[in-house]
């Protein structure tokens, strides 16, 4: 299982859901540090996202474990 911790210190994992910084829930797909790629599930809004891992580790994406 991959994995990444925020600038903040959360430790975010694959398949797992969470609350994102605006308050979506969000189930991360897969995290891909050799193409700097985060894959998330938008459960609220119905969609596939990409974000780029260091952007999401810089901006603390995610704010708790749903």
């Amino acid at each position: 299982m991959n994995e990444f911790t925020q600038n903040n210190g959360m430790v975010i994992k694959e398949g797992r859901n969470y609350t994102s910084h605006v308050g979506d829930l969000v189930k991360v797909l897969k995290i891909d540090t050799d193409q700097n790629q985060l894959v998330c599930y938008n459960i609220s809004d119905q969609c596939k996202s990409w974000h780029r891992l260091d952007a999401a580790i810089k901006d603390n994406k995610f704010r708790g474990e749903a």
